[in-house]
């Protein structure tokens, strides 16, 4: 005899819900893997990561025109960001 079709909805879902939960146990495990790794500083991970460089403080910028100071402050952003 077959089961009712409801029943095998149910099951479907239940077999989806459990296919999520052991996805969700699984990825807060590595996080908390990772975590761990990386307050012990096993591996490397969190070496270059407690100390970072402050950026360069930018040049002043010449009075011009606004417009001519806008276009300029756009090239200095620019070039910040393409070191």
């Amino acid at each position: 005899m077959r089961k009712p079709r409801f029943h095998w909805h149910l099951d479907q879902a239940l077999f989806v819900l459990l296919i999520m939960v052991g996805a969700v146990v699984s990825t807060v495990l590595d996080v908390q893997a990772i975590s761990a790794a990386m307050t012990t500083g096993r591996y490397g991970l969190g070496s270059g990561l407690s100390v970072v460089a402050p950026l360069p403080v930018p040049p002043p910028a010449s009075k011009a025109s606004s417009g001519a100071s806008s276009k300029r402050a756009d090239a200095t952003v620019v070039a910040r960001l393409s070191r």
